[in-house]
C-alpha cells in the first residue's frame, strides 16, 4: 500500500493500481512484463515498484511505467549464481518469491531453498 492509500496488484503482463476510492488503472504493461506474480513498493518510494516476474527482478517506475530488468538470468542451479556480486549477475530460479524490505531498504527475496539479500539502488 503506498503512503495515499493505493494497492498496486499484479495482472499476469501488467501491473493495477486501485487508489482509495477505489479507481482502477493500469500502471504498466509492456512485453517486458511476461507472469508478474508479486509486486513490492520500495521503502519510502511512492513512485518504484520491485517486482517479481517469474524468475526475473525488475523495478516499474509508477509515474513513467517504465520497466527495467534488475536481475539479468533465469537460473536452474537453485538460483546461487550472482550471491556476493551486483544484483544484475545474479540469476534466480521460476521459484523466486519477493519476501519484504528490510530496515536498510534492502530487498528480502526467497529464491527456491535460500533467502538472498538484494541491495536495491
Amino acid at each position: 500500500m503506498d503512503s495515499s492509500g493505493g494497492l498496486y496488484l499484479p495482472s499476469r503482463t501488467s501491473i493495477r493500481y486501485i487508489n482509495a476510492q477505489g479507481v482502477i488503472s493500469t500502471i504498466a504493461t509492456s512485453a517486458a512484463l511476461t507472469t508478474v506474480l508479486e509486486v513490492k513498493l520500495e521503502p519510502q518510494r511512492d513512485d518504484l515498484l520491485i517486482i517479481n516476474d517469474g524468475c526475473y527482478i525488475k523495478r516499474v517506475n509508477t509515474v513513467t511505467g517504465v520497466v527495467e530488468a534488475l536481475s539479468s538470468s533465469c537460473g536452474t542451479d537453485s538460483g546461487t549464481n550472482g550471491d556476493n556480486g551486483p544484483l544484475n549477475a545474479a540469476s534466480f530460479t521460476s521459484n523466486n518469491w519477493l519476501c519484504a524490505f528490510d530496515n536498510a531498504g534492502n530487498l528480502l527475496a526467497a529464491s527456491f531453498v535460500r533467502l538472498r539479500k538484494v541491495a536495491v539502488v
